[in-house]
């Protein structure tokens, strides 16, 4: 019965112009199958790691558009301070819109650092696994089984990074458009002061 459902299952594997192919022998299943569990635990490891490279920029966006927004009101301050200057309307505007975009950024960055639920196994279905059915079974049928389990939160990892990526996205371009806002608004006090 063991050796029918192992078939079963190798026959999942390999498919070739819709037809399954059952592997001639164990040695031939055996290493297949270890191949396909050893990368699917990288990919997992390499999910994982990308995931905490996003929450780490996220929170160097937040803390560079926080710092930045500080810097230009630190810059207004100083500048209309010393020489009893007054920005024009379009300075204000400028300086405004570039404060809008850097907290834009920081909102983006917040949301892409927000904790993105994934598929993990189930405690359930940890439990099943110390059942006598699953705990004697062959390696290559557990092999398999944690192979799909990986499979499945590679894949609702992948789609979580995906979104935080497109937030950061987002949040860069936010920064840049800050940038040239905070640019422009200084050149314009410069050309203001001649």
């Amino acid at each position: 019965m063991f050796d029918q459902i192992r078939r079963l299952k190798a026959a999942r594997f390999a498919s070739r112009r819709g037809k399954a192919r059952v592997p001639n022998d164990d040695a031939e299943k055996a290493v297949g199958g270890r191949l396909f569990f050893e990368f699917v635990s990288q990919e997992l490891k390499n999910e994982r790691e990308r995931r905490a490279a996003l929450d780490s920029r996220s929170v160097t966006v937040i803390t560079s558009s926080g710092s930045f927004v500080t810097l230009s009101f630190a810059l207004v301050a100083v500048v209309t301070k010393m020489t009893d200057y007054r920005p024009s309307q379009l300075t204000i505007i400028l300086l405004a819109l570039a404060t809008l975009a850097l907290c834009s950024a920081a909102l983006f960055a917040l949301l892409a650092s927000r904790l993105v639920f994934y598929v993990v196994v189930t405690t359930e279905q940890l439990i099943s696994w110390t059942r006598d059915e699953f705990w004697l079974d062959e390696e290559d049928n557990a092999r398999w089984q944690l192979t799909h389990a990986n499979s499945r939160t590679i894949k609702s990892l992948r789609q979580g990074n995906a979104v935080k990526a497109n937030r950061l996205l987002y949040a860069l371009w936010a920064q840049l458009l800050a940038f040239g806002l905070m640019s422009a608004s200084i050149v314009v006090v410069l050309v203001e002061q001649l």
